[in-house]
């Protein structure tokens, strides 16, 4: 079912960026444009949770664009492997990533490593090759944040742990 409600979201995006050219160029797609899965919070017994919704960016000093304005994610936590395994589908508009001239569609897969799981909190982390990331789940609350930093010890040459973001679930 995780896979189906996913893959009709990829179709929609993809009708989207393919349905309406003007003179060999995408239309402009605002996230207002595209609706993604209603935000869900669920414990579906003691060892699993999982995540849908939307990452909205709440504030940091870098705009990277990741994940774009629009997007769609589900989120499967497994206690038993101590993992939370994130799948992101991304839509890179011309007005986000000024290198594309037609809208990109992306699927981008992280796992995070839980680091604390206390009742229905949840405290994950990814460790990528330009910044650390971090997943907090709080199911009794249906709060879902994600941020990122800078760090060094991943091998940028010059990083800057200042540079930060953080994402909320809508």
């Amino acid at each position: 079912m995780k896979k189906t409600a996913i893959g009709y979201s990829i179709a929609l995006l993809t009708y989207l960026v393919l349905g309406y050219p003007i003179g060999g160029h995408a239309e402009s797609i605002t996230s207002l444009q595209v609706e993604s899965h209603f935000k869900s919070v669920k414990m579906l017994d003691g060892d699993h949770v999982t995540v849908k919704g939307r990452w909205e960016r709440t504030n940091g000093n870098v705009t990277l664009h990741k994940p774009p304005r629009i997007n769609t994610v589900s989120i499967t936590c497994d206690k038993a492997t101590m993992t939370c395994k994130e799948i992101i589908a991304e839509l890179i508009t011309p007005q986000e990533g000024a290198v594309f001239n037609r809208p990109q569609l992306y699927i981008d897969e992280n796992t995070y490593k839980i680091i604390d799981w206390k009742g229905e909190t949840i405290c994950a982390k990814y460790s990528a090759l330009v910044a650390d990331f971090e997943l907090r789940i709080s199911v009794r609350d249906s709060l879902v944040e994600r941020s990122w930093r800078e760090t060094k010890a991943q091998g940028v040459t010059k990083p800057n742990p200042e540079n930060f973001e953080n994402w909320i679930l809508e």
